[in-house]
């Protein structure tokens, strides 16, 4: 039971940590298509592939999605 909790606990910290990237990301690339900057737009798509890594780099091999919790 204890080992089930520990999967829980870990992946609501992964999508702790992925769902705020996500967004900051998101936002960073319409920053960059508005104001018209390639390096915004590099930074945000930079942050949505780090986000998506972290949140399907899980050890049980399982891959999760934003929309499912």
């Amino acid at each position: 039971m204890h080992h089930m909790m520990s999967k829980a606990s870990s992946r609501d910290t992964v999508l702790m940590l992925s769902v705020p990237l996500v967004s900051l990301s998101v936002l960073t690339v319409v920053s960059g298509l508005l104001c018209h900057s390639v390096t915004s737009l590099a930074v945000g798509g930079i942050g949505i592939v780090a986000a998506m890594a972290i949140q399907f780099h899980e050890p049980s091999k399982k891959s999760h999605s934003l929309l499912v919790s």
